[in-house]
Parts: structure tokens; C-alpha cells; sequence
């Protein structure tokens, strides 16, 4: 069918092709379509292999060669670099320290597994947005850890700076940076603009800006455990099992303790130490209790199992169920997780906590901001690392929580899976002090009044501790008891140290004021959180009580009658293969944006798209294999002079390639190319002109081990000189269009980087051990580097070069240093940078 009212009689038609495929006409045409239909799916150089099938032996169709490389691992790599321009992807969150933005590249990795496996676009965006909140999330297919929440990390790769001295000010911006990458990169609309005014050109007001804040408001940031073969999930259900057992012998333990002699056993048990309790919260007008309730407290991760705890035994730091109090010890010491409180104000110069713990850290998260190294002048004292004492104990906060009073913060505990934390009370006071205790000294003549109590389980700890069942004739349940404490001590022996990937989380419900001209100090009426009101109307379907809502949001964008997300993305992905998008401001859908040149085309393809699963991969497909994809770049004179700028397409637009493409393919042609895929990145390689502040102290290797540009460290402060002189874009916004640019710098990388000088060295090398005559040589140089064979006249110009460089340096007509100098050149031909 067509697809919409084109100019000058030339089509651009949706055909389902032919057995053969659409089969370009001559060896030149063919090979330039074979490159660019393999640097646009793989951001590779088509083999030589593939070269030979498909421009020499014709053997192979389009569509052949385009479904087998759609299978290959690296579309995944090429399109994830992609979608990292839109989610502003480093490693480092810049300004002065340029601190790291840690297990960053586990989002990496997520990209590319979840092109590679065509996930559905709609759920694609919907892992984006709440991921961690979706009921049935994706798993990966062999290790089965929760690939969805991994998505939620883009939430937090923004720049963000170290030591905020206005905390507010800094959350409202970081928040801002949100809001634009996610409008931006799924609804293609500049909403940040309502940030101070009603958006001056499209349908977007302030308190629409104000009620998108809210869900970020009512969200926080985690790093959630890495679960490889479901270790932690599997080990936490078999300790729930030993806990149900445990359970039925600790209610019999203490029925039967009601019914011991303690007369009879009254010497060894004076012997022994007393109990010692949790204090009863202070009834001392002073100091505010802030309470231990599901209300006001949100867990975590596998370190919070059932009521019924494990007790603390010969020591080993169990903690006992007890009304009241909040504790990761439920399963053990290997299991790690959070604790994090709703939101408070801060009105009080300390913050009391009674805990004990091992290897636990307590922060108070003030308007957002986290505690680190790098703040700790400005954040002094609001952090505690490392609280170790295995008893009941206060840790006063105090540092400089003056500074911040009227602020908004959360306290939140972290249990890094080498320890555990049990809170008895939170108190907040003026008074510098901690409440002062009564006796939390039980006696033995007083344990047989306190067994019915909320004490029973501290008084069975301390009878088993101290081995009083056998003299109270318990030794039989005592034993099992100890023998489910020792199950669960093993299981977690054999666990690991949890790995752990940057996610967001639910805070609790929170909906923003709107500041009035964007001035976070000055408040006007609240902005109920809901979508943009010019896309859904007035939303009264969403639960603004119970969570922060981003579930809702995530269906809302994806839905089929919002009419930007299909089109949005399906524009990008034309984009990127032909160039030039429909709309060619891919991220402004806006009146600021540009027409879209083929609106009917656009919706036509966005229609498909839906109908067709989402599917990313099936779109690049149906767009590759149309006549405007196949078509030679060559000039056509009467059409070029109807439509210059070839918005009509009559005609391939010749396109640079990107900087990671250029260097890829050098390690390709070089063959030194590691086609090893995910993990940690490679350290970026540091050349004395990078310095400045959070310089690394350790440089990687030049031609960073020889992996793929996509796994190497992206550091906002040190970013590649390479990369950024062929516009690769710093890591700041949402970007969905490079700039391509035609500049001096990118010459002089291509002759005096050092990467390019090894790569070039090392591709002539492989030649020469390959091949042994010069015209054969000069072949596989072309056939790696241009993926096709030399015209003659190549052919004669390449042997005159050899042997005016033989001369000039000087060395035998056959020496390495000519290859060299040969591959060198081979490297600087503008075909090599370019696709046609």
C-alpha cells in the first residue's frame, strides 16, 4: 500500500519482498549496502565471509543477510549504545570529584540483553519506569535474577553534584533531570519547560511539570541484590521452612517453661548473668518516638523474613522476635537488605536510635541528597558506617542536623549482607542526650511473672545461652532448637556476598507543591500526581495513597491511545536508518519540534508496530528491507535538484559513521577485537592532557583490552578525546540525535591517536602473517577495512606507495613499516568513516 502523499512521484512503499529479496545491481552497490546493513544492525564491518556470499557468490538475499545478523549477540550491543544517549549513561556523576555511580554497567548489560531478546517495547518502557513494582517481572533465562527492575537504574545516571549546599535546590534539579530524560525519551516532549511557567507553546502546565515531580518525590533509590540462580530467594525459603519448624519448638519451649522448677535450679541460674532487655519506649514529653510500624517503615531485600525469629544463641547474633522492633537478622547474616522510614521533618537538633548491630550503616537521607565521602563536610555526622556493638545500645545523631532544621528527610538502615541491624526505638529531641533508662535488668526471681509477657522470647534466648534447659529438664526441645539455629547458620555459610545493581524503589506516597516561577523556597498548591492532563485528562483512577503511583504512570504511557510512544519510538529507529527521522526532532514531538515529513507514513508505521508486538527488531526489519533502505546513495540529478536536502529519499543519505563504529571496526580489521560481552567496564585509558579533579589515579590500556567501545568506563570528567571529536555526546541530557560534524580533529585523531597508530600496526601485521604476495596483501586490506575488493587503479596506487615509502624511510620494499604506513593510510580514507 502507499504510504502517504509523496513528492515528485517518487514511493516509498511497505512491499513484501520477493523470494530472493531486493537484489542491488553491481559488486559496488552491493557492498555498500551489505556495509551499511551490517554497521546499522551490528555497528560492525560485515565479515569477509559474508562479503564473499553476498557480493561475490550472490548466494545470499537481503533479507538472509539482515535476519542473520537481526540473530547476532551485537545488535544488542549497537542499539543499546543507542537508547545510552537517551538515558545519559556514565559511570561517574561528574562535577568536582566525579565520584562513581556504582554497578552502572549492570544497566548496561541490561540494555543489551533486552534488545537481543526483543523485548516488547511496551514492557521495555514499562521496566523503565517501575520496573521494580511489576507483578510477574522478566527473569533472565539462565540465571533468572529480575532483569525488570535492573531498567529502573536509568532513573539515576544523571550528573549530580557532591557536596549540595542547598539540598532542596539540588533534589528539585535532580528531579528536573528526570523529568526530562523520561519525557523526553518516551513521549518525545519537552516537559521540563513547564518547570518554571506554563509551557509556552504546548499543552503542558506547571502543575503538570509538578505532578510528574510527585512520583519521583514518592520513589527512592536501592541497590537491589543481583539474585544469579536465585541463591538468596532459594536459601530465604529454606531457612522460612526451618523457621516453621522453629516456630512450633520455641511455642513449646515456652509452655513449658511456665511449668519449670526455678527454685529447684536458683543457685546456677543466679549464677549466670542477667537478662538484659529492651527498654519500654520513654514516656518523657522531651523526646518524640518516632514508631516502628508498617506505617512508617519500608523494608527491602532478603534479609527480612518471618515474625517468628531464630534466637540469639552462644552469641551468634539472631535477633529475637519482640514486638516493636525492626530487625535484618530474620535469616541470618548473609542476607542483605534495607530499611528506610517515611518521611519526616526535621524539627529537632538529634535523632536518638537504640540499636544493636554489626557492620551496619545508618544514614539520614536529607531532601534526597546521600551521604558519601564527598559531602561529609557539608553532611557531617549524618552518616554512620560500621556500627558494631552486639548489645543494645543509643547512637545519637547530631553532626550538623541543625543546619537543616525544616527540612524533609528519612532515615534508612543498610545491611550489606556481612552483618545486621536491630532497632528498638527512634526518638527525636533538642535534648543532646538519649532517654534515660529504667532497669532492663531482669532477675531470676522475677522470670517466672515475665514468661506469659512480651519478654518470653528474650527469657528462652537467655535459657538457651546460658544451657539452663538441661537443668530444667528442656534439654530434648533445647537441642532441636539448636539444631534448626545450626540449619540456619549453614545455609548461610554457603551463601555468597550479594552483587548489587542500582534500582529504584517505593518511598511513601508524597505529592509536590508547585514552586512558584520554579523557586523550590517558594510553595504554592499541591499538584496531585498524575500524567500529562493534556495527553489523559483529569486522572481520578490513580491510587495516590498507597505507593508512589509509577505502576500507573508506566500503563498510562504505554497504552495504545497515547498517541506519542509508538510514533516516538518507531521515529527513532527511522532515525536511525535512514539518517534523518520522520519528525527530525526525535526527542521534540512539541510545536517546537519539526512536521514530521510523511505524517501518514508515521502513523502507519506506528500502527504496525503495536499490531505487531512491539517489537523492535521486527520494525528495523520491515524498514530495512524497503526500497528506500536498498537504495544507492548516488546522486540522481533531476531529483536532487527537486529535492535538495533529500527528504523524499529518492536517493541513500550518506552517513559518517559514529565514533564507537570507527573504533570498533579497527579492532575488527587489526583482529584484536575481544567479542566477549557484559560485565564490568574496562577503565577508560587517561593521556596526561585529561586532568582536572577526580582524575584516576590508574590509566587503562590504550586500546582498552580490546573490547567493544560499549564496555569501556564512561567518566563524565575524562571523557574519550576520540569519542567526543566524532560527537559522541557527553552524558548530561537525553539526547536521540548526534550532532555529525566535519572538523579538523577527527583528521587528527585518525593520523596521531595512539589507538589508531597500534590498530593500524597491528592490521598490517595480520596481513603479512596471512598473506604472502603484495597484491594478495593489499586485498585483504581492502576486503577488512572496505568490505570489498580494490579497483586496478587502487591496486597500482597502493604498490607505488609501498615503494615510495620503502624508499623514503629507507628499509626493504617487503618491511613491516610500510604495511603499516599502508594500513595507516587505508584507516584515513573518508570511505572508511562513512557509509553509501
Amino acid at each position: 500500500m502507499r504510504s502517504g502523499s509523496l513528492k515528485n512521484g517518487c514511493e516509498i512503499r511497505l512491499l513484501k519482498l520477493e523470494e530472493n529479496g531486493l537484489q542491488p545491481n553491481g559488486p559496488a552497490k552491493r557492498s555498500a549496502l551489505l556495509r551499511r546493513i551490517s554497521f546499522d544492525i551490528t555497528g560492525l564491518p560485515p565479515s569477509p565471509e559474508l562479503v564473499q556470499k553476498f557480493v561475490i557468490d550472490e548466494s545470499l538475499s537481503t533479507e538472509a543477510v539482515i535476519d542473520q545478523l537481526l540473530e547476532s549477540p551485537h545488535f544488542g550491543e549497537r542499539w543499546a549504545r543507542h537508547w545510552m544517549d537517551l538515558a545519559r549513561y556514565a559511570e561517574t556523576y561528574g562535577h568536582e570529584f566525579d565520584y562513581p555511580i556504582h554497578d552502572a554497567w549492570r544497566y548496561r548489560d541490561y540494555l543489551i540483553r533486552a534488545f537481543n531478546a526483543d523485548v516488547p517495547y511496551d514492557q521495555f518502557v514499562s521496566e523503565h519506569i517501575a520496573g521494580d513494582l511489576l507483578e510477574n517481572p522478566r527473569r533472565h533465562p539462565e540465571l533468572k535474577f529480575n532483569e525488570s527492575v535492573l531498567a529502573t537504574g536509568f532513573w539515576f545516571l544523571g550528573e549530580a553534584t557532591h557536596a549540595p549546599v542547598d539540598s532542596k535546590g539540588d533534589e528539585a534539579n535532580r528531579i528536573d533531570n528526570q523529568i526530562d530524560v523520561m519525557c523526553r525519551s518516551f513521549v518525545g516532549l519537552t516537559v521540563a519547560c513547564a518547570r518554571c511557567h506554563d509551557h509556552k507553546f504546548d499543552a503542558i502546565s506547571t502543575e503538570d511539570y509538578y505532578a510528574m515531580s510527585g512520583f519521583l518525590q514518592s520513589s527512592r533509590r536501592q541497590l537491589k541484590v543481583v539474585d544469579e540462580n536465585l541463591i538468596f530467594e532459594n536459601a530465604g525459603r529454606k531457612i522460612a521452612g526451618i523457621q516453621d519448624r522453629l516456630s512450633h519448638l520455641q511455642d513449646s519451649f515456652r509452655a513449658e517453661l511456665t511449668k519449670a522448677d526455678f527454685e529447684e535450679s536458683i543457685e546456677q541460674i543466679s549464677s549466670t548473668e542477667a537478662i538484659q532487655l529492651p527498654a519500654p519506649p520513654t514516656k518523657d514529653k522531651e523526646y518524640v518516638q518516632f514508631p516502628l510500624d508498617d506505617s512508617n517503615w519500608k523494608t527491602d531485600g532478603y534479609a527480612f523474613g518471618k515474625d517468628n525469629l531464630a534466637p540469639m544463641i552462644a552469641g551468634e547474633a539472631f535477633e529475637v522476635s519482640r514486638p516493636g522492633t525492626l530487625s535484618s537478622a530474620s535469616n541470618g547474616l548473609k542476607f542483605s537488605g534495607v530499611a528506610h522510614s517515611s518521611t519526616f521533618e526535621i524539627k529537632h537538633k538529634f535523632i536518638h536510635i537504640r540499636m544493636k548491630s554489626q557492620k551496619a550503616r545508618v544514614d539520614v537521607v536529607v531532601d534526597g541528597v546521600r551521604m558519601n565521602e564527598f559531602n561529609a563536610l557539608l553532611f557531617r555526622g549524618l552518616i554512620h558506617k560500621d556500627v558494631n556493638h552486639d548489645d543494645y545500645k543509643w547512637l545519637t545523631i547530631s553532626g550538623e542536623l541543625y543546619l537543616h532544621l525544616g527540612q524533609r528527610a528519612w532515615l534508612e538502615f543498610r545491611d550489606q549482607g556481612e552483618g545486621y541491624f536491630a532497632i528498638d526505638q527512634v526518638v527525636f529531641s533538642s535534648n543532646s542526650k538519649p532517654p534515660k533508662e529504667p532497669s532492663t535488668a531482669l532477675t531470676p526471681e522475677k522470670i517466672a511473672d515475665s514468661l506469659t509477657g512480651i519478654h518470653a522470647n528474650e527469657i528462652m534466648s537467655w535459657v538457651l545461652k546460658n544451657k539452663l534447659d538441661e537443668t530444667l529438664r528442656l534439654r530434648e526441645i533445647g537441642d532441636k532448637i539448636r539444631g534448626c539455629h545450626q540449619e540456619i547458620l549453614e545455609v548461610n555459610n554457603g551463601l555468597p556476598v550479594p552483587q548489587t545493581a542500582l534500582a529504584m524503589v517505593e518511598g511513601f506516597p508524597e505529592d509536590e507543591f508547585v514552586f512558584i516561577r520554579g523557586n523550590h523556597k517558594m510553595k504554592g498548591k499541591i499538584a496531585p500526581r498524575q500524567f500529562l492532563a493534556g495527553i489523559i485528562g483529569k486522572d481520578d483512577s490513580i491510587d495516590r495513597t498507597s505507593g508512589s503511583g509509577r505502576l500507573h504512570l508506566a500503563k498510562q504511557i504505554v497504552d495504545p491511545s497515547n498517541p506519542l510512544t509508538s510514533r516516538v519510538i518507531v521515529n527513532r529507529v527511522w532515525h536511525h536508518l535512514f539518517g534523518r527521522g520522520i519528525v527530525r526532532s526525535v526527542d521534540n514531538f512539541g510545536l517546537l519540534g519539526e512536521k514530521p515529513s510523511h505524517p501518514k507514513l508515521l502513523d502507519h508505521l506506528a500502527d504496525e508496530f503495536t499490531k505487531d508486538g512491539w517489537s523492535i527488531k521486527r520494525l528495523v526489519r520491515k524498514l530495512m528491507l524497503t526500497k528506500a533502505y536498498g537504495r544507492s546513495s548516488s546522486l540522481v540529478e533531476s531529483a536532487s535538484t527537486a529535492d535538495p536536502d533529500n527528504i523524499w529519499l529518492s536517493r541513500a543519505n550518506v552517513r559518517r559513521l559514529q565514533g564507537e563504529a570507527i573504533r570498533d571496526s579497527m579492532l575488527v580489521a587489526s583482529n584484536s577485537l575481544d567479542r566477549k560481552m557484559f560485565g564490568r567496564s574496562v577503565p577508560i585509558h587517561i593521556t596526561p592532557f585529561m586532568t582536572g579533579r577526580g582524575r584516576p589515579k590508574d590509566s587503562g590500556p590504550v586500546d582498552g583490552k580490546g573490547r567493544r567501545s560499549i564496555y569501556i568506563e564512561t567518566r563524565r570528567n575524562f571523557l574519550s578525546p576520540m569519542m567526543l571529536a566524532f560527537d559522541t555526546p557527553a552524558p548530561f541530557n537525553a539526547i536521540g540525535m548526534r550532532t555529525v560534524s566535519n572538523v579538523p580533529a577527527q583528521a587528527l585523531i585518525m593520523m596521531n591517536d595512539p589507538l589508531v597508530l597500534e590498530q593500524a600496526k597491528r592490521f598490517a601485521d595480520q596481513v603479512l602473517k596471512e598473506e604472502s604476495e603484495t597484491e594478495s596483501r593489499i586485498r585483504a586490506i581492502w576486503m577488512k577495512a572496505l568490505s570489498r575488493n580494490p579497483k586496478d587503479s587502487e591496486l597500482k596506487n597502493s604498490i607505488a606507495f609501498l615503494q615510495r615509502q620503502a624508499k623514503q624511510l629507507e628499509v626493504e620494499a617487503d618491511s613491516p613499516k610500510v604495511w603499516h604506513d599502508l594500513c595507516h593510510v587505508v584507516f584515513n580514507l573518508k570511505e572508511y568513516i562513512y557509509l553509501n
